[in-house]
């Protein structure tokens, strides 16, 4: 009976002795859980608590950030601003290899904008709408004339930016509706049909476009067009081969990966060559437009 008392009461220290542990925490970082003997001046004296009965360690306090006890107090040996004492640049080389760590797991990593035109590519684009040329009853003889536009241009888009680009390219732009004379005589005014106006344009167009976001892009340009051929009524317009066009555009697309689609708004001006001065006649369209960027 006393015997087995004995071992009962082996065991339990044995247990309250496992229990009572220590955790040393180097400046490298790293932790020792130990049973500390004595803390010295000059060092801390220990036993792993891997090995209990095994020999008794010292590691120099300079070497130590603090040590935790079994209640869960805390007790800093050497602060982590002190200089190093023992063990020179080696301990110093710790400390700075701690504070590195500690320095790294909170920063924070920087988020890079993103770039909406990363390289040179292809951008061709298409319009189709309505363009008309205003004109009201006057004294003399007026010309207007209204019906559908198209225009089809091959680009090449050059990034200025994360966000902006500008294009250059060449295409051909087309028209055709009625051409009607407007005039007034007297208090009575008059709408009659002259043919049916055609014409074609060689273009080039220049524009710059801005990024607003992942869904929205601005634009706005012109496209210098040059008459190639002119029909009214199926017949040429021989007067009309030198016309001239400037056409100024302004554009909002929603863009949905590579492709933007949206509206474009566009004024025209037209001057023939031909004669004593530039006579010039504004034309307004409003288009479906559309763009792919490679």
């Amino acid at each position: 009976m006393f015997k087995r008392a004995c071992v009962v009461l082996s065991l339990m220290a044995a247990t309250v002795s496992l229990s009572a542990k220590q955790t040393i925490t180097l400046l490298d970082g790293s932790e020792l859980d130990v049973k500390i003997v004595t803390v010295g001046t000059d060092g801390v004296s220990y036993k792993l608590l891997s090995n209990p009965d095994g020999p008794t360690y010292t590691t120099a306090r300079s070497k130590i950030f603090f040590i935790t006890y079994d209640d869960g107090t805390k007790e800093v040996i050497t602060p982590m601003d002190a200089p190093a004492q023992e063990g020179g640049s080696q301990g110093q080389a710790m400390t700075n290899s701690l504070v590195s760590t500690l320095t790294n797991s909170l920063t924070i990593p920087s988020v890079e904008p993103k770039n909406y035109f990363p390289k040179i590519t292809f951008f061709p684009r298409v319009n189709v709408g309505f363009h008309a040329t205003p004109s009201g009853y006057k004294d003399s003889f007026d010309l207007d004339w209204g019906g559908f536009a198209w225009a089809c241009d091959l680009n090449v888009l050059f990034p200025t930016g994360n966000t902006s680009a500008v294009t250059v390219g060449a295409g051909l732009a087309g028209l055709s509706g009625d051409l009607r004379m407007l005039y007034s005589i007297g208090d009575k005014n008059y709408n009659e049909k002259v043919g049916d106006l055609e014409a074609m344009y060689f273009t080039l167009p220049i524009g710059y476009y801005y990024k607003c976001g992942d869904w929205f892009t601005f634009g706005l340009g012109n496209r210098f067009e040059f008459l190639v051929s002119q029909k009214s009524g199926g017949q040429k317009v021989e007067d009309a081969f030198n016309v001239f066009r400037t056409a100024l555009f302004m554009e909002g697309l929603a863009t949905i990966g590579h492709l933007s689609m949206g509206a474009q708004i566009m004024l025209n001006l037209t001057s023939a060559f031909k004669g004593e001065g530039l006579d010039w006649s504004p034309t307004f369209g409003v288009y479906f437009t559309a763009s792919y960027c490679f």
